[in-house]
């Protein structure tokens, strides 16, 4: 077998080669991307949004708890009132409830369950007056705020109970009126047929009694004991 010739200034194939050598061609870089990397980007995007979500959450929920942190305080200062102390009225209130419970121990579960909060809203306003108001007046609002409706039927219902009881307190005037003019004709009857001044006697006495006047105390003095000493003896001779 024969090797091939190359002539000089000629290459393997026979082309005539250059006198000046020629440039490298450039390297050129063709950058491939993994196949894991869309994956990875999307995990880390969703997590990213997941956690700035609840941070946003927890960052939410921090500020309804200081706002309704600082509403309860608000409406505990405006409840509890500076010049009234809760000892020991709170004591009594809570004296009372648990006397509630006592006295019904042995009747019905509703009557045993209503009792001690009743009693304790009765006597809230004896022992601790003006704590009992500032809470009316706070739940009053409250009300007004957030239950509109209910507050109307409340201060109608509230309305029409007091216009009620004043209804009755002047049925009740009105009924000592009319048993007092009942009387006042049955007296002057009385005198017609009888002949008596009753009203008159009546007038006099209580003119009478308008006019005493206490002058002084009387004391009545008893003997309690008797107190003897011996003053003389004589002897006495049996004949």
């Amino acid at each position: 077998m024969g090797e091939k010739f190359v002539r000089p200034g000629y290459s393997s194939t026979g082309e005539k080669l250059p006198i000046y050598p020629r440039p490298e061609p450039p390297i050129t870089l063709i950058e491939q991307q993994n196949p894991l990397t869309p994956y990875i980007a999307q995990g880390r995007e969703s997590v990213t949004s997941l956690f700035g979500g609840a941070a946003g959450y927890v960052k939410d929920g921090v500020g309804r708890w200081i706002t309704f942190e600082r509403k309860v305080e608000h409406h505990v200062k405006a409840v509890l009132p500076p010049d009234e102390p809760l000892l020991p009225g709170s004591i009594y209130v809570l004296v009372s409830s648990l006397t509630a419970s006592v006295l019904t121990r042995s009747r019905s579960f509703p009557i045993r369950f209503i009792s001690p909060p009743l009693f304790a809203l009765i006597s809230l306003p004896y022992f601790l007056p003006k704590t009992s108001h500032n809470l009316q007046r706070v739940l009053s609002d409250l009300e007004d705020t957030h239950m509109p409706e209910f507050s109307q039927r409340h201060e109608r219902f509230v309305s029409t109970g007091v216009a009620h009881f004043n209804m009755t307190l002047e049925r009740i005037r009105g009924s000592g009126d009319d048993l007092r003019g009942w009387t006042k004709e049955a007296v002057e009857g009385v005198e017609k047929k009888t002949g008596l001044r009753l009203g008159q006697t009546h007038s006099s006495k209580v003119d009478k009694v308008g006019k005493v006047e206490r002058v002084g105390v009387l004391v009545e003095e008893k003997p309690v004991g008797e107190v003897v000493r011996l003053v003389e003896t004589k002897e006495k001779r049996v004949v």
